[in-house]
């Protein structure tokens, strides 16, 4: 026993050298690094040729320094945050870190859910998957849906992203199935180009779209919860912001006139034997729609009656017919008429009141439509060898009982 010590010390100088630079090789002469170690046969190594580095079972009580940044140990418990295997120490994070094939590995979070661990290059931002449910979170060993994602990062608005989906083609869509395969689908859909912009549909239905420059529209609003609406509706945005719906041609939405009299009075006259002659427009209505519309017009408006060329109320008396009435034109265009038939007889006297309600469907094209509204008197015929027709002359407005209103429905 003696003789041990000098003799493992000529055997360790036997097998150990050093270079220049303080360099050791290990079975080797020149050693290339700091530590260099050479087995006797690579292609057919002994069982013990390795190297065995601190075997722990359990991290240090006391978390390591910065001078212990980078040292490594072999973590030889299972119960580790990830499991057996190689970890170092990053003192930046101030964590201990897997090394290589450990960096996903089993652990158990603070809530003791099993969990497959796995840390981002900084090890800051954990990804994880729960083996209880799936649920995978993203900085986050603790996620409470199928995808949770957990951002730490601090910054402006739209310069710290949580999530990014990117397609090479001009539209990316991403599908919503809640209820299983057989359930509707929503579909979120954002175009590159002006006309689409962003879109969510319903089984291929398009129920929301908000162009690009703003323009928003929420179309087929359904009536479910949505007391005071009949399907289908829109909901829309007026100019000044206000949030509005819109139902096919259902809802009162704008109260456009209301109690106009025709304050002005025209007249219409003819000599001509059974001749259909019109007043000048008594009111005329322009509208340029911003969307379709239903547009309702009721009136009520004076009439009065007398010979041609006078204002002499004492009609012909002759048992013939004669018609009088009103008309509304669409742009010029006979649009539809409300008639009244009378017989001369005793003359006809005092102020009579055709009315009439009509709806109109306009479209939003950007066309400006045109609505007026006109008086009409058609005189009778000659019946055999009765004197000439002294004709006959209406005059309609002017009375201060004369109404009109015309009301928007969407």
């Amino acid at each position: 026993m003696k003789t041990f010590a000098p003799v493992l010390i000529v055997l360790i100088a036997c097998t150990i050298s050093f270079g220049a630079f303080a360099q050791i090789g290990i079975n080797n002469t020149s050693p290339k690094a700091l530590l260099d170690i050479t087995v006797a046969d690579p292609a057919d190594p002994e069982p013990t040729d390795g190297i065995l580095i601190p075997r722990l079972t359990s991290f240090p009580t006391i978390d390591p320094t910065v001078d212990q940044h980078g040292m490594i140990i072999y973590m030889n418990n299972a119960a580790a945050f990830a499991g057996k295997g190689y970890y170092y120490w990053n003192n930046d994070n101030n964590a201990w870190q897997p090394i290589g094939e450990k960096l996903w590995g089993k652990a158990k979070n603070a809530n003791t859910d099993d969990i497959m661990y796995a840390m981002d290059v900084n090890g800051t931002n954990p990804v994880v998957i729960k083996d209880t449910d799936g649920f995978t979170g993203i900085g986050t060993d603790t996620p409470e849906s199928e995808l949770h994602i957990y951002s730490r990062r601090n910054g402006p608005v739209n310069t710290i992203i949580e999530l990014t989906v990117e397609s090479f083609d001009d539209e990316v869509e991403i599908l919503l199935r809640p209820g299983g395969p057989n359930s509707p689908e929503y579909t979120l859909v954002a175009n590159s180009n002006a006309t689409e912009g962003f879109m969510i549909y319903e089984d291929n239905n398009e129920q929301l779209q908000l162009k690009v420059g703003g323009e928003l529209r929420l179309e087929d609003l359904r009536s479910t919860k949505n007391p005071g609406i009949e399907y289908p509706a829109s909901v829309y945005v007026e100019a000044d912001g206000t949030l509005k719906t819109a139902s096919s041609y259902s809802i009162l939405d704008d109260l456009k006139v209301n109690a106009t009299n025709f304050a002005t009075e025209s007249f219409a006259e003819t000599d001509v034997a059974g001749e259909t002659v019109f007043t000048a427009a008594l009111y005329t209505y322009t509208v340029t729609p911003t969307q379709d519309l239903l547009l309702e017009i009721s009136y009520h408006l004076s009439a009065r009656f007398s010979d041609y060329n006078t204002t002499n109320t004492n009609i012909d008396g002759r048992h013939n017919t004669k018609m009088y009435g009103t008309l509304v034109r669409l742009d010029g265009v006979d649009y539809t008429f409300k008639s009244s038939p009378f017989i001369g007889n005793n003359g006809l006297h005092g102020t009579f009141f055709p009315s009439d309600q009509l709806f109109i469907p306009l479209v939003a094209d950007g066309s400006t439509y045109t609505i007026t509204i006109h008086g009409y008197v058609q005189n009778d015929w000659e019946d055999g060898d009765e004197p000439p027709e002294v004709g006959i002359r209406g005059t309609f407005g002017g009375d201060p009982r004369d109404r009109m209103q015309i009301l928007h429905h969407y």
